[in-house]
């Protein structure tokens, strides 16, 4: 649908949850192509992170209202969708703020859909694993494994893969971050 044939419509209440909608809709394929690319943020797919950022925002804020006006139009695969933005901003190392939005809104929908209570907790976990700068990629990635086998096929395959992934380049980023740090302690000044 086009955004004319959206403007034209003349009951705000239903252009609202076009817009809504369609923003949706975007933001959902966006994530696909972000999670399926390179690792490398270079060129034109590191402007896809950029404008995909404020796509992500301006949908978890609107996912806030609704969540706070608490009228039950929040679905469990939106829940799903902000499950899937959170694993993102984890990757892209968002703000505390961001996932705590995220959470917020996992919370409100577990309310009547309690499969999203899962992937809430499999959330909390995996920013708990991400964020512990003293393991190693593989332990992370047990851990995680060890988690979400709790959750019982909660998480799919696509998420967990894509989790995995991004324990492994946060633990490689950290150990690149140290041996940079040592080696500059041990250089003699000049």
């Amino acid at each position: 649908m086009s955004m004319d044939r959206i403007n034209a419509i003349k009951d705000v209440n239903v252009k609202e949850i076009m817009l809504h909608g369609v923003i949706a809709m975007s933001s959902k394929l966006v994530l696909q192509m972000l999670q399926a690319g390179p690792a490398d943020l270079t060129g034109s797919f590191n402007h896809l992170h950029v404008t995909s950022e404020l796509e992500f925002d301006l949908l978890i804020n609107i996912y806030q209202r609704r969540a706070e006006a608490d009228n039950g139009t929040l679905t469990a695969l939106e829940g799903y969708h902000v499950f899937s933005i959170a694993v993102y901003n984890v990757s892209r190392r968002r703000s505390e703020n961001r996932l705590r939005q995220c959470i917020d809104i996992l919370t409100a929908i577990s309310q009547r859909f309690s499969g999203i209570r899962s992937l809430r907790n499999a959330l909390y976990r995996f920013i708990d694993l991400a964020a512990n700068d003293r393991m190693n990629a593989e332990m992370k990635i047990l851990q995680l494994d060890h988690e979400l086998q709790q959750l019982d096929g909660t998480v799919t395959s696509r998420h967990q893969n894509h989790m995995r992934s991004i324990l492994i380049q946060l633990a490689e980023d950290q150990q690149a971050t140290t041996r940079g740090h040592g080696r500059r302690e041990t250089m003699p000044s000049i």
